[in-house]
Parts: structure tokens; C-alpha cells; sequence
């Protein structure tokens, strides 16, 4: 039992990095190692590799280190999360609305017209 543990939490560690490191954008690839590289490494090396890349990209995902892991810390989204905070979208939709109802008035008015 004594020995299965390390196998397994160095395999659950391998495939954690293979996933993560295929999930990162390529600009957050540390090292100056290309995507392709890092994934060689990783597979090629699963311990150190796996290691290597959990410490690096650690490093470049989380500069401020543990400080933000309670979520503390982060920034609120720049843009309108939900389009009913969107300025142009409310506009637009008014616009649209104030469109519709003005044809309908227009087509009850020809057909009031057609009537007579």
C-alpha cells in the first residue's frame, strides 16, 4: 500500500499538469517555451516536467503568489456583465421597441383607412 500511494499521486499530478498546461493561453506560457514544448516536457518527463510546469506556471499565473487563492483580490470585469448593464444594448432595445410600436400604429392606421 506503502508504494501505490506515491504511483498514483505522482500520476494524478501528471495528468493534472497535461491538462493545465494544454488549457493555457499562449501567452501565459512560462519560460519562453513554446505550448508544443511545454506539453513534450510534461509528457516526455511527467515528474519533473509535471513539477517544473505546476512551479513556473504558478509563478506566472499568480504573481502575487497565495495572496489571491480566497478571491479576495479580484478585479471587477471591465465591461457590462449582463446586458441589462449594457448602455447600448438598453438603447438599442428601446430604439427596436419604439420601431415596432410605431409600425403597428402605422398598419392599425391603414387598416382603419382601408375600412372607411
Amino acid at each position: 500500500m506503502a508504494r501505490i500511494v506515491p504511483i498514483v499521486l505522482a500520476v494524478a499530478v501528471w495528468i493534472f499538469a497535461i491538462i493545465d498546461c494544454a488549457r493555457t493561453d499562449r501567452a501565459l506560457m512560462p519560460g519562453k517555451l513554446s505550448k508544443g514544448a511545454w506539453m513534450a516536457l510534461v509528457i516526455v518527463l511527467p515528474v519533473i516536467g509535471s513539477f517544473l510546469w505546476l512551479w513556473l506556471s504558478w509563478n506566472t499565473k499568480h504573481p502575487d503568489g497565495f495572496g489571491d487563492l480566497g478571491g479576495t483580490r479580484r478585479q471587477p470585469p471591465k465591461g457590462p456583465v449582463a446586458p441589462d448593464d449594457d448602455p447600448e444594448f438598453l438603447a438599442r432595445l428601446d430604439a427596436e421597441n419604439r420601431f415596432h410600436e410605431w409600425e403597428r400604429k402605422r398598419r392599425e392606421e391603414e387598416e382603419g383607412e382601408e375600412e372607411a
